[in-house]
């Protein structure tokens, strides 16, 4: 029962802070701009499909390279990728820090 009421008194915190989250209203986030064009939500859904589009291109370059086979190695079996000679600290490290 407490961590239902906690989420609820939460929730109700958050709708009431004013000074934060203005209230009931939702923040309000102001329209992107780079270089001083305002997008509006044509040109923005495209900027962002373009995004998209070259973040699956990058994914599935480093899934193809050998970092990659190395991270599916590494999921499967970390044992195994020792053998191998792939260094499991080495990355485990580097997973954590592209997913930083």
């Amino acid at each position: 029962m407490v961590t239902l009421a906690f989420g609820t008194i939460i929730q109700i915190l958050i709708n009431e802070m004013t000074f934060l989250t203005e209230g009931p209203l939702g923040i309000k986030i102001p329209k992107p701009t780079i270089a001083g064009y305002k997008f509006d939500e044509r040109a923005y859904y495209w900027l962002v499909a373009a995004v998209l589009v070259v973040a699956l291109v990058v994914v599935h370059r480093v899934l193809k390279s050998n970092l990659g086979r190395a991270f599916e190695a590494l999921r499967d079996s970390p044992v195994a990728c020792d053998c191998m000679g792939v260094s499991v600290y080495r990355h485990k490290v580097y997973a954590f820090v592209i997913s930083f």
